[in-house]
């Protein structure tokens, strides 16, 4: 599968994960950070009896598939390392925990705390003002770097919606920190759904190789003109 981009240690993929996935080298990935569609549709090339069809991964049946991407990936990680993925809502975050294949050992339940809260019904609920991301490790995991942390991740808002390049776009102070925690200078990271390539760009400035993948092409493009920019964006 040709690279969409290929540069300074850092590959994109434009492409379906479960077309993309299989061909990656077996143990050859030191850390997995990723935030998968679940929850919402996306468009995807999955394989129906052996036929490859594109096709839409409706909300209902978007756990099946990151159980699926999950499985995937787990053999490309080496033994020891860490995976990180984010699990949308609170409701959803046992379903969520639920999709980790048996080759990967959760660890620890850790609270990104966003700053502000977002949409919701303003008279009748809590502002949703969090998001829970899942820990897990491969065998037994390697210390993290540096002291301990907490599970409480702070301060890493968001920031203002008219910077975001991308619907669920993470902070990128936030994705270094997970990767300087879980990574060494040099070590490979994979982000399997890059969306606007935050992990890429963050894996770039901490001084590590990455691997992301993405099926929408624009996000592709706009993940290339921030892996060449200067200034982080």
């Amino acid at each position: 599968i040709k690279p969409y981009y290929d540069r300074d240690g850092i590959t994109i993929y434009n492409g379906d994960c479960f077309d993309v996935l299989p061909v990656l080298a077996r143990e050859s990935v030191d850390l997995l950070l990723t935030d998968p569609p679940y929850g919402v549709d996306y468009l995807s090339n999955r394989r129906i009896s052996n036929t490859k069809v594109a096709q839409v991964i409706h909300a209902d049946d978007s756990l099946d598939a990151m159980r699926d991407a999950l499985a995937l990936c787990a053999p490309l990680l080496r033994d020891g390392r860490h995976a990180y993925y984010f699990a949308s809502a609170d409701e959803t975050v046992g379903e969520a925990c639920s999709a980790l294949p048996p080759a990967l050992t959760f660890r620890r339940l850790l609270c990104w705390d966003k700053g502000n809260h977002g949409m919701g019904d303003l008279e009748r609920d809590y502002g949703h003002a969090w998001e829970a991301i899942i820990y897990a490790a491969k065998g037994q995991p390697r210390a993290l770097n540096g002291p301990r942390p907490s599970s409480l991740l702070r301060p890493f808002g968001r920031g203002a919606g008219s910077t975001w390049v991308h619907p669920t776009q993470k902070p990128t102070p936030l994705i270094k920190f997970l990767i300087e925690r879980s990574s060494n200078a040099g070590e490979l990271v994979l982000d399997p759904f890059m969306g606007s390539g935050t992990t890429l760009r963050a894996a770039k400035d901490v001084g590590r190789r990455a691997i992301g993948i993405e099926i929408n092409e624009r996000y592709c493009e706009i993940a290339a003109k921030r892996l060449a920019q200067e200034v982080l964006l």
